[in-house]
């Protein structure tokens, strides 16, 4: 549609950036013509097209702007990033002093903990404009996986917000770890599934790390939900996965996955049971590990976030 606009521009002469009608109009006229079933194929065009200027980019956008005056209109990702920022800001200047602590309501991690995996989290409307609430804890909901799953199913179906935050206690309390998940837990899916924003962490003992998928593995192996265990990041040859638990929620496992990058979470001494090494050129090791307690955190939108 900008080649036809241009064009036309050509044809009667001069540059029409500051005409009314004109590239607009044409722009107008064009679009009209695309359904919404032709979207994909409108986008498809759009990505073809190559080598403007920013003038002729920031004349659009000012003409585009002109003609929706008083609508939310689309913007380019710097700015909504920075809208974001502006809106996240404001509200922090009229957040209480002890904003993190108002806001943590994990049994197992501490404000400071919780703010650490946030700042881990990729999507903005996650990390920025939404507040962790816990949706299941076994000391008040029963060490059961499938209800860990039942819990997350509603609460993902009642907000529409489907990611979680899984928190593994050891037995010796020293131990805290786990994993952050896009997609809903559910037994309905085959093999592994989700995406790429999820990752591995561990807490305690410290240093405390992220481990994020490495799209260089091509590997996909991000969650899988059985009646039997729930996994974490694909695992290599005779080694567990990043991170098992299993149906009772009391028995863990963890060792190094090629889809984060991950070495084994458990690393306090006193936690560590049945140690291996995987079959791999590196004899990576990994154990499993008793359960103290499990809590899952879901999210909700934050009220001060909104215009």
């Amino acid at each position: 549609m900008w080649k036809l606009a241009q064009g036309r521009r050509e044809e009667v002469g001069g540059d029409g950036d500051e005409e009314e009608g004109g590239s607009a109009d044409l722009l107008k006229s064009v679009a009209a013509a695309y359904p919404a079933s032709k979207a994909r194929a409108l986008l498809k065009e759009a990505f073809k097209i190559r080598q403007l200027s920013r003038r002729q980019v920031e004349a659009a956008v000012r003409k585009a702007a002109k003609l929706c005056q008083g609508q939310r209109t689309f913007t380019a990702y710097s700015q909504v990033r920075a809208e974001f920022e502006a809106r996240r800001v404001a509200a922090a200047a009229t957040a209480p002093a002890n904003n993190l602590a108002h806001v943590n309501v994990s049994n197992l991690a501490s404000a400071e903990e919780l703010d650490f995996l946030m700042q881990a989290v990729r999507d903005e409307n996650i990390a920025q404009f939404s507040l962790p609430k816990v949706i299941f804890y076994t000391e008040r909901d029963g060490c059961s996986l499938r209800s860990l799953y039942r819990l997350c199913g509603l609460h993902a179906e009642a907000t529409g917000r489907p990611q979680t935050i899984l928190l593994v206690a050891t037995a010796s309390r020293e131990g805290l770890f786990g994993a952050f998940v896009t997609h809903r837990w559910s037994t309905e899916e085959r093999g592994f599934y989700g995406s790429g924003e999820s990752f591995l962490f561990r807490l305690r003992p410290t240093p405390e790390v992220v481990y994020k998928w490495r799209m260089s593995s091509a590997l996909e192996y991000f969650q899988q939900a059985t009646e039997s265990a729930l996994e974490v990041g694909g695992g290599v040859d005779g080694g567990p996965p990043g991170l098992r638990l299993d149906a009772g929620l009391q028995n863990g496992q963890s060792g190094p996955s090629p889809t984060f990058g991950s070495e084994c979470l458990v690393t306090a001494p006193k936690d560590r049971i049945n140690e291996g090494r995987c079959r791999n050129e590196k004899g990576a090791e990994y154990c499993s590990f008793n359960v103290a307690a499990v809590e899952v955190l879901g999210f909700v939108c934050s009220n001060s976030f909104l215009a």
